[in-house]
């Protein structure tokens, strides 16, 4: 009896212990897919009170102007934070500006066809959170309200996204100034020329725009290695309970 027991006790921690193991792998894995798709850009670029107080300073058309000259710089991406009024709630709209470098994962159709109809034409993503919270799904339209008044956008398509539980809808910049009338931006994504070195482009970023910290700056590198940091704080807990487990 007491064998039993004592094998009963051993299998259910080691069965604890692989369950715990595959969960943590199989999420980290998830964020690293995320990850690889959606922080494509060499450079993240934006006011350093952003991170304190929310998205409320935007970027100057001066620095805007600069990096878009900028030899070492492909392409930049803008993006802007909105909040509207929808269904008696709100929710957050995400204007951006750029190529079809967006690789999301879309629960359905070809991603160029979404991302193309997406900067062409008259629609909006929106992330697999944001349509299980409002009961939506790709080919219906979301009406929003802007200052020429209540406007329909297609859903062109629904993407995996894990910034937030609350989701989010992403509208072009095109669509954003035909209805609102705004160019002001809350961040930049940069895109560098082969061979480009990343902190030769920050640092003279900096001694023109940034020398008393205004702006936040960084890497590819440094946001990935950040974002796997907040991972593993979040499930430091797991391999407490692993321990527990074998004890």
């Amino acid at each position: 009896l007491r064998n039993s027991l004592t094998i009963a006790s051993l299998a259910a921690a080691v069965a604890m212990t692989v369950g715990v193991a595959v969960m943590v792998y199989s999420f980290r894995q998830t964020v690293s897919d995320w990850i690889n798709q959606t922080l494509i850009a060499d450079l993240f670029i934006g006011p350093a009170a952003n991170e304190i107080v929310g998205p409320t300073s935007f970027v100057p058309p001066a620095a805007i102007d600069y990096l878009e000259k900028n030899p070492a710089i492909e392409e930049v991406d803008t993006y802007r934070a909105v909040e509207l009024p929808f269904r008696d709630q709100t929710i957050a709209l995400a204007v951006v500006r750029g190529s079809n470098r967006r690789n999301l994962r879309f629960l359905r159709g070809r991603n160029d066809e979404i991302i193309h109809r997406f900067y062409n034409e008259q629609c909006v993503l929106v992330s697999e959170s944001f349509a299980r919270r409002f009961h939506l799904a790709e080919g219906e339209t979301l009406r929003l309200p802007s200052p020429e008044g209540v406007e329909s956008f297609s859903i062109a398509g629904v993407f995996y996204d894990y910034t937030s539980d609350q989701g989010i809808v992403f509208l072009s910049e095109k669509n954003f100034l035909k209805f609102w009338h705004h160019d002001r931006v809350h961040s930049l994504g940069l895109y560098l020329k082969t061979g480009a070195d990343p902190e030769m482009v920050a640092e003279a970023f900096r001694d023109r725009f940034s020398k008393s910290g205004e702006f936040s700056i960084y890497s590819n590198r440094f946001l990935r290695s950040r974002i796997f940091g907040i991972f593993e704080q979040t499930f430091a807990v797991t391999y407490v309970l692993r321990t527990i487990a074998v004890v």
